[in-house]
């Protein structure tokens, strides 16, 4: 296994941290292990494959949302709780999104940092398009298997709250 630190990119939107794979000298299409950091603050850990001079997602991995400014409310989790969104681990697929792509499960805290629940899924982004097929609670993270599982809203539901908040917001800044 070599160790590749430093990288020659085009992307600023992400900071390699490490990424590990087998062979001499790093070549178009090496597929190995690694951690990058994104602009948003989330770090990815996981499969990843090098194409055009940056590495993309590809494969099974993890992505911690801990210090991002993705939030459990953009996957669509409406309580009345403050959740924190922790992390999604699953699929990845750089070809159809450039990001999540399959099966995979999101997990959250709570304002404690204690684990609340997760959602479960076959996701495209932030969309859940399905069901996990073959999903199981032992899959789930320590700690999360006595947790339920949290119904998200679809995005054009999330857009419109959304919008009816700003809405709302602008009526009584207008009225001020």
């Amino acid at each position: 296994m070599k160790k590749i630190t430093e990288f020659e990119y085009k992307n600023t939107d992400y900071n390699p941290i490490y990424f590990l794979f087998d062979g001499e000298k790093l070549e178009e299409g090496q597929i190995g292990f690694g951690q990058v950091r994104y602009g948003e603050g989330s770090i990815y850990t996981g499969s990843l494959i090098y194409v055009n001079g940056i590495l993309e997602k590809y494969g099974f991995g993890e992505q911690n949302f801990l210090n991002s400014t993705i939030t459990a409310l953009d996957v669509g989790v409406i309580t009345k709780k403050k959740l924190k969104l922790y992390k999604f681990v699953g699929f990845y697929d750089y070809r159809e999104t450039n990001w999540i792509c399959g099966n995979g499960i999101f997990y959250y805290l709570d304002e404690n940092n204690k684990p609340y629940g997760y959602t479960t899924g076959y996701f495209k982004g932030l969309n859940q398009l399905g069901n996990f097929k073959d999903f199981s609670k032992s899959l789930l993270l320590p700690g999360f298997e006595h947790t339920k599982e949290i119904k998200i809203k679809k995005f054009k539901l999330r857009f419109d709250e959304r919008a009816k908040k700003l809405k709302t917001i602008s009526k009584v800044i207008l009225s001020w």
